[in-house]
């Protein structure tokens, strides 16, 4: 049987995620010799970066409420997310995915 996820779990497979794309896009910035595409793969890699740093504080700001609230280790998580700061951040991320997804789209289809 499935169990459900922590909310700190959430954040660390969402950081381990804008990690992996962060790493994706810096490598591809290399493989391009026209330097507009090479810019938009950097510019795609800073995005994911600003995604990082926005789960690692908001892992942070969980870890320190379990601490004041009593609970010890990821297991005890279960924390309404609506608490943490920068909560609103993680609707602007999916439309940023989003919106990475329209301009990769459209870069493909220019090239082809």
């Amino acid at each position: 049987m499935a169990r459900e996820l922590t909310v700190y779990e959430v954040l660390d497979v969402a950081e381990k995620m804008e990690r992996n794309a962060a790493a994706f896009y810096r490598r591809a910035a290399g493989l391009y010799d026209d330097p507009r595409t090479g810019k938009l793969f950097s510019e795609l890699a800073r995005w994911e970066k600003r995604h990082i740093q926005i789960a690692i504080e908001m892992k942070e700001h969980l870890s320190e409420r379990t601490w004041e609230l009593g609970y010890f280790g990821p297991e005890r998580l279960d924390t309404d997310p609506s608490g943490l700061p920068n909560v609103e951040a993680v609707d602007d991320i999916i439309q940023e995915e989003q919106r990475h997804v329209r301009i990769l789209t459209q870069s493909l289809e220019q090239i082809t």
